[in-house]
């Protein structure tokens, strides 16, 4: 069965804030990013299942190119992407 995916307001703003970063540091660099995340959720949504469970019902998947990884998790009907998490910030504030 085909999943939705869906964003949470937290990983809205993750992208839009990573986005202006990378715009601010050179032009397109931003639209780069942006391509990589979207290359990313297509592969999630071709096989959620092939990414590992990093805690509790979280999945974790590696942005190419990019410091960060795509948080996300699965119902019945949808894949939640519930963050956009810069691999040098505190892992600890991953899941908060």
């Amino acid at each position: 069965m085909k999943r939705n995916l869906k964003f949470t307001f937290r990983a809205k703003i993750d992208i839009i804030v990573a986005y202006e970063f990378y715009e601010s540091r050179r032009k397109n660099l931003g639209e780069q990013f942006f391509d990589e995340l979207n290359n990313c959720y297509q592969a999630i949504a071709l096989n959620y299942k092939t990414y590992k469970v990093v805690h509790k019902i979280y999945r974790q998947a590696i942005v190419k190119k990019f410091p960060f990884v795509i948080l996300y998790s699965v119902d019945e009907n949808d894949i939640v992407i519930t963050a956009i998490f810069c691999t040098s910030k505190n892992p600890n504030k991953k899941f908060k």
